[in-house]
């Protein structure tokens, strides 16, 4: 019937299209035919009577499959033919239609058109062939190229069994339609990634794909780079531009050929050794190893021929950067070819196991040559040329090198920098090649020009050197005019030409000529001198004593002094002739007092002033006197005094009183008031004499009121940042003066007069000189007041046992009383004797370590002082269990066992820290009936003793157990099998088969052998199902769940066998294998693929020297199918045959005083300890190398209380742990 239907339609398309052909004459492609109607099904349903429906990407659109009417069919028809009228199409050059294949989560239905045909889209799905139904239809427009992209939701298409169309059409509604393809749907793309270790500095990034992976790309740190294209399965992403380092994070991103996204993983990046290039006549190999190897040592192998015996290097040791050097002949390799050199690294010198082993390029020797140009000493540089591999030139002089220089372009510059100091300097340029090999060496041959030294008019001699030039003999002329000839030259090159009184004007020409030989060849010629005068200056006058000079004198040099004189206040009293540098000027009468200000004065013969220096004008028979102020009231006056004074007198109100003699020890006087000063208006000054009685000074006396002021100050203890008082009346400031220093002044609170110095690490012991003194606001001194010091106040107090008689310790400072506080109670005071220890009633007091235990110290008055925490400790033991016996939650209904000691009276239970409660025990046994209280075999209990005041006195633990558990170990299962097998432990009776959630009947287990087999009855049909077994009890409680590995039958790759691997010995890990489809072997090292081979046969073989390094490396053999596919990973075992039996103990580990000790001791024993550690709170503070049987960790700060938990530890060469032992730490000042 529906076929009938669609070719009834077909027939009305047909025959408008023929009406609008003969009308139009156009050729029009007819869409709908007989020969089409079965292939078209699905589209010509479409059609019928809904083609101007539309649903979103969710909407399920049902079209009215209903036939159309004779009247519809005509109106149909005329719609079609006026749509066709509209839209010629010329079918010979019309571009063909393609629709995309369509995979399952695509977004989008992509294809291409004749956009001058078909200008919209849509697409139509049903659920399956024999449907009629649409599920879903969507139009979009064409591009103008003709593509297009209907969107599609992807959750709509669920199977490649469903059925999805494309239609076209010159308009949206589809009346007349230009297309309808089917469109294939394909499986969705799916596909891994596999990436290989990274090393830094390679070139490329090299992995693997499994699926539909076409494309990758790599994503550093989140930034994806462009993607490159898959050759066949594996693919290589250059990073040359990119310089990846450790640091960074890299990973591979997989997309199929449309671009969508399959995979992402991870690279591992590692920093690989370096070793670098070998030129022949080098003397060292060198490189650096990567700090995150174990590599320790390395040596180099040369094989001469590339093959056979090898010449080994000694072993060498890694520097603690990295980097190494191998000492190597350097005629050992003297050719490129044939020879092969190779370096090996090692954890240990014996190279029983090697960590790498590389391939050193070997390049030719480097060479080239340097040629200096010609210096001329005094000039800044050396410079000159180089050829071939010159990387660096260095300057040597005298035998000492200066640092290299990088040149380039052929030519160098050397800054000569003040080395060079004489002519005779041995000096040469070394050139080096880029590794600081020295390639050449040139000696730089030094020039020397002549040179004159100044010469001063008046001097007898001139002097020079002739440098390099090779002169014999020099002649100096003086304003072209000879006066010395042929003068010899000195052995050393100097020369000292007589020539007094022929030079005699500042203006001569003076000219130094030299000779080879006598009246000879010419070395050198008009070296010009330079002429100079000689400064005029004085180099000494001389003081001037008013009481005994006449005269100015002094001494003065310069070539062209002629006249002297002398200045008095800035009048210039004469100048006089002068000559052999002797100054002298009569004065007397002219300079009358300390205050003139006097010159002496040098002039040249016109007059002009050379030099001019100030004479110090002294009198010793003057003096001064400095009065302190005067207090009304105070008994005299004291001050100091200068020069001759030897007696003062006190005037007052221009009557001057006695004269009293002065103090010459110190010079201070004190002259006596006798009341001659009665008011502040007095004028009083103090005059003074010499010893004829000569008058020389007179100073006012200032006189004050008398100042009034008290200071209190409280008494200070040792510790306090501040000492405390009061001060009153002028008293505005004070400051603390300590053993004769005094501290800053500070302001009194001018509200309540209080003061607090600030004395903060200043004073330390008790015998400390400590006063307060008081100022006024002009900063005068109004008291004075000493301060008490008190030692400071401490409680020293030992750790407390439990039981034990007494809490003792010891004071320090003004503490008088302690008291003992338990959990925030004072249950004891005494009093402190002489001895400054104490003991206080533990026993009974204190019961248990959660006690919150304190001694506080008072003082004389009850004022507390000082809180010390009481350490406490486990209890006097005297009682002990013998045995606990497990407690069997399936069986048992008690807790039992056996005690011994005298003091038993009660014993208890504690589950997981509740006390249940005590009984009366004795007779040695103990029993707890803990049925219903001990429920999980995770609870925590202990069996308790405690004596007669209820004092805990032993506890041990009570292992809890369940022999009502058991576990299971199903093996993997192959799709198809009838059943699972497996083994399993414990009280298992039966076992179940739960897949995807659902539990099936319960099967007895083998009891004989422990084993199990569950029927599968084809509950398991995919590999991706979820697959367990469930194991129970005899009482049908649940035991154990472990999940079942499916596997289809073609993947079957199963190890037969797989060897240990020996560190000491194997080079590869080997085993059997067997399975129909394995064709890759590889091995995962410490998480990371090393690389993948062929392998056939079933034998397993992967060479891994030098990639299993230590027993502790977790290591896989791994099997893969053609594609890549992994079929089944083993563990290998890695073992070591030469490993020493590791044993190390400590001896001894002493006691850590947090108030003293700075460092953890003790002593150890062991044939393999290498480095020793110290573990605080559970945190490794780091290790420490050991040797020689002492143990010693610097813990200073690190180790604080008295609780925290510390252990010293012992570890071997490659950090494995080989002893602890805890450190008891202690806090005690004094032994008691």
């Amino acid at each position: 019937m529906k076929n009938k239907k669609i070719f009834q339609k077909s027939l009305i398309l047909s025959s408008t299209v023929l009406l609008m052909s003969s009308t139009l004459s156009v050729p029009v492609q007819v869409l709908a035919t007989e020969s089409t109607q079965a292939s078209e099904e699905k589209a010509t349903t479409d059609s019928e009577g809904n083609s101007e429906n539309t649903a979103d990407l969710s909407g399920d659109q049902t079209l009215n499959t209903t036939p159309a009417t004779t009247e519809n069919s005509t109106q149909e028809s005329e719609s079609t033919a006026e749509e066709a009228q509209s839209e010629p199409v010329n079918s010979e050059s019309r571009v063909a239609d393609s629709v995309n294949p369509y995979r399952l989560g695509d977004t989008t239905i992509k294809g291409t058109t004749d956009y001058s045909v078909t200008k919209y889209v849509r697409y139509r799905l049903y659920a399956s062939a024999s449907s009629s139904t649409v599920l879903s239809t969507v139009t979009a427009a064409v591009n103008t190229d003709g593509t297009f992209s209907i969107p599609i939701n992807p959750a709509l298409v669920t199977s490649t069994s469903m059925v999805l169309y494309v239609d076209g059409s010159g308009t949206n509604t589809f009346v007349f339609e230009t297309l309808n393809n089917a469109v294939q749907i394909l499986a969705a793309t799916a596909g891994t990634v596999v990436t290989s270790t990274y090393n830094i500095g390679n070139a490329n990034v090299t992995g693997a794909v499994t699926g539909d992976v076409t494309q990758v790309a790599l994503k550093v740190n989140g930034t994806l780079q462009p993607k490159v294209a898959v050759s066949g399965t594996n693919f290589s992403i250059s990073v040359s531009s990119l310089n990846i380092t450790t640091k960074d994070t890299v990973s591979v991103v997989g997309y199929d050929s449309t671009g969508k996204q399959l995979d992402e993983k991870s690279v591992v990046l590692y920093q690989g050794e370096t070793i670098n290039p070998y030129r022949l006549g080098d003397t060292v190999i060198t490189g650096k190893i990567n700090s995150n190897t174990t590599t320790k040592f390395v040596r180099s192998r040369y094989y001469a021929t590339g093959t056979g015996a090898s010449t080994n290097s000694a072993s060498v040791a890694v520097n603690a950067d990295g980097t190494f050097s191998i000492p190597i002949s350097s005629t050992l390799i003297t050719a490129l070819t044939p020879g092969v050199l190779y370096v090996d690294g090692s954890t240990t010198n014996t190279f029983v196991t090697q960590t790498f082993n590389d391939k050193v390029t070997l390049l030719a020797a480097t060479a080239g040559t340097i040629t200096p140009d010609a210096y001329t000493f005094g000039t800044p540089n050396i410079t000159g040329k180089f050829t071939g591999d010159v990387a660096q030139v260095a300057l040597s002089v005298d035998g000492v090198t200066q640092p290299k220089v990088s040149v380039t372009g052929g030519t160098f510059t050397l800054p000569v920098g003040g080395l060079i100091t004489s002519s005779n300097a041995n000096v040469s340029v070394i050139a080096y090649d880029s590794t600081g090999k020295q390639l050449a060496t040139a000696s730089i041959a030094i020039k020397e020009n002549a040179t004159a030294d100044p010469y001063y008019l008046g001097d007898a001699v001139l002097t020079g050197h002739v440098g390099t030039t090779g002169a014999k003999v020099v002649s100096v002329y003086v304003n072209g005019s000879g006066v010395a000839q042929d003068v010899p030259v000195n052995a050393d090159g100097s020369f000292s030409v007589n020539v007094a009184g022929k030079i005699t004007k500042l203006t001569d020409t003076v000219q130094v000529s030299g000779q080879l030989l006598v009246s000879g060849t010419t070395a050198f010629t008009n070296l010009r001198v330079p002429v100079l005068a000689v400064p005029a200056s004085f180099t000494k006058v001389d003081d001037y004593d008013l009481a005994k000079a006449t005269t100015v004198t002094g001494t003065w040099v310069g070539s062209n002094v002629a006249k002297s004189g002398v200045i008095v206040n800035g009048t210039l009293l004469g100048t006089n002739p002068t000559s052999g540098g002797n100054f002298s000027y009569y004065t007397k009468g002219k300079i009358s007092k300390p205050t003139d200000e006097v010159y002496a004065v040098l002039y040249d013969a016109s007059g002009t002033e050379l030099a001019r220096k100030q004479v110090n004008i002294t009198d010793s028979n003057t003096g001064t006197v400095l009065p302190s102020s005067y207090t009304l009231g105070g008994a005299s006056i004291t001050g100091t005094y200068t020069g001759a004074v030897a007696q003062v007198a006190l005037k007052v109100n221009g009557v001057e009183g006695q004269k009293s003699n002065v103090s010459s020890s110190d010079q201070t006087f004190n002259v006596l008031v006798n009341n001659a000063i009665t008011n502040i208006s007095d004028q009083a000054s103090i005059v003074a004499y010499d010893e004829a009685g000569k008058k020389l000074d007179e100073q006012q006396v200032t006189i004050v009121e008398p100042l009034v002021g008290t200071l209190t100050v409280n008494e200070y203890t040792i510790g306090n940042p501040d000492i405390t008082g009061t001060a009153t009346g002028d008293i505005t400031k004070v400051a603390v003066s300590i053993n004769g220093k005094l501290q800053s002044k500070i302001s009194v609170n001018a509200t309540d007069n209080t003061f607090k110095c600030s004395v903060a690490g200043l004073i330390t012991d008790p015998t400390d000189i400590v006063k307060v003194i008081g100022y006024d606001s002009n900063d005068q001194q109004v008291s004075e007041i000493n301060v008490t010091v008190n030692e400071q106040s401490t409680l020293d107090v030992a750790s407390y046992q439990i039981g034990a008689q007494y809490v003792t310790g010891f004071v320090t400072g003004n503490i008088a009383t302690v008291g003992l506080e338990v959990n925030g109670v004072e249950k004891e005071t005494v009093g402190i004797d002489k001895t400054r220890t104490f003991n206080l009633t533990g026993k009974g007091v204190i019961n248990s370590k959660t006690d919150t235990v304190s001694v506080v110290g008072y003082d004389s008055e009850g004022n507390k002082l000082v809180e010390e925490s009481v350490t406490l400790t486990d209890p006097i033991v005297t009682a002990s269990f013998t045995q606990v016996d497990d407690y069997d939650l399936s069986k048992a209904t008690t807790v039992t066992g056996t005690w011994t000691g005298s003091n038993v009276v009660k014993s208890g239970l504690i589950v997981n820290d509740t006390l249940v409660g005590t009984n009366a025990t004795s007779g040695g046994k103990f029993s707890y009936y803990a049925k219903g209280k001990i429920t999980k075999i995770t609870d925590v209990v202990y069996a308790v003793l405690y004596d007669a005041n209820g004092t805990e006195v032993a506890r041990q633990q009570v292992n809890v157990t369940d022999s009502s558990t058991g576990t299971v170990l199903p093996s993997s299962y192959t799709l198809g099998g009838a059943s699972i097998t497996g083994t399993y432990t414990g009280a298992v009776t039966q076992v179940a088969l739960k897949v995807n959630g659902v539990e099936g009947q319960k099967s007895n287990v083998n009891s004989s052998g422990q084993t199990f087999n569950v029927l599968v009855n084809n509950a398991i049909t995919s590999v991706s199902d979820q697959a367990s077994v469930v194991a129970y009890d005899v009482a049908g409680k649940k035991l154990d769940e472990q999940q079942v590995t499916i596997v289809n039958s073609a993947e079957q790759g199963p190890f037969t066998s797989l060897d240990d691997y020996d560190v000491a010995k194997s080079t590869a890990v080997t085993g059997k294998w067997t399975g129909a489809n394995v064709a890759k072997s590889g091995l995962i090292v410490n998480g990371t693929l090393l690389g993948t081979n062929t392998t056939a046969g079933g034998n397993f073989s992967y060479y891994a020297k030098g990639k299993i390094t230590k027993t502790t490396d977790v290591v896989y053999a791994v099997l893969y199918d053609a594609n890549g596919a992994e079929l089944q990973r083993k563990q290998v075992k890695v073992i070591n045959s030469a490993a020493p039996v590791e044993t190390a103990s400590f001896t001894t580990v002493d006691d850590y005083n947090i108030l003293k000790s700075t460092t953890v001791t003790g002593k150890w024993t062991g044939a393999n300890v290498a480095k020793s550690g110290l573990i605080v709170n559970g945190t490794l503070l780091g290790t420490v190398p050991a040797s020689g049987g002492n143990f010693s960790y610097y813990a200073k700060g690190k180790i604080t209380k008295t609780t925290d938990v510390v252990y010293a530890v012992l570890y071997d060469a490659n950090g494995a742990e080989l002893a602890r032992q805890q450190v008891n730490v202690i806090s005690s000042a004094k032994s008691f």
